[in-house]
This record gives C-alpha cells, sequence and structure tokens, in this order.
C-alpha cells in the first residue's frame, strides 16, 4: 500500500510539475521594414537636449518657464539649433516640432532679451520662445 501511495503522490507531483512547463517556443525574427515609433521615439530622445525655454504670456504679462528639446548641427561652420519638442505639463507629453531658432539681436528683440537669450523660435500657438544652447 506504502509503494501504490508514493508512486501515485509521485505521478502527480511530476504531472503538476510538467503542467508548469510552456509549450510554446520563441524564437527570434529578423527584422525588417520600419523601427516601431516607440524605439524610434526613445532613440530620437538621446539626440535631443532638454532644456529650458521661456516665452511671454499675454495673459498673465511674463515670462514662463517651458521645457523643450533642442537638436544643435554645424552647417558649413555656422551653428543651427532646431526645437523639435516642446514638453505640455498639463498632458504630461512631449510635442514634437521643427522649428529653426535664429540668434537674438539687441536691434530687434531688444537689449534685456538680447542679455538673457541667445536663441529664439516662432512656435504655433505659444508664440517666440527664447533659449540658451
Amino acid at each position: 500500500m506504502k509503494k501504490i501511495a508514493t508512486i501515485s503522490i509521485g505521478c502527480l507531483l511530476s504531472v503538476a510539475a510538467y503542467s508548469q512547463v510552456p509549450f510554446v517556443s520563441y524564437e527570434t525574427v529578423p527584422r525588417t521594414g520600419q523601427p516601431k515609433s516607440n524605439t524610434y521615439k526613445q532613440q530620437s530622445e538621446r539626440d535631443y537636449q532638454t532644456t529650458a525655454g521661456y516665452y511671454y504670456d499675454n495673459y498673465s504679462q511674463k515670462f514662463k518657464r517651458i521645457k523643450i528639446r533642442i537638436n544643435s548641427i554645424s552647417y558649413y561652420g555656422q551653428p543651427q539649433v532646431y526645437i523639435k519638442g516642446i514638453y505640455n505639463s498639463q498632458y504630461n507629453m512631449w510635442s514634437d516640432c521643427n522649428n529653426q531658432a535664429s540668434k537674438v539681436s539687441i536691434q530687434f528683440d531688444g537689449e534685456s532679451i538680447a542679455d538673457n537669450f541667445e536663441w529664439k523660435a516662432q512656435v504655433l500657438n505659444i508664440g517666440t520662445i527664447y533659449f540658451n544652447n
């Protein structure tokens, strides 16, 4: 009787252990075509520098700070800066954009702006964003 009980318990334990083994095998598939959007966004986030930008809020009559992503490149020895993204804190997400920035000048922007910022860019729905690279 002890042998039958021991064999029965052994069989039940082996069946219970074997039922935990998956019957599906996974193989790697070569990647073709465009990368997935999440992978692309993660790679592009590393290429851009996150910094602070400032814009003039007409409602509060003050400068407000906003997070921006910029990409700085050299074109024929001259620096060119692009705003690639603007952080929307209300929705906790980045909005993509591709706006080229230009240098701030004392004649057009005023001395106080030129003393504090190096670059500016026009962005839809926000206006002019000032920042340093």
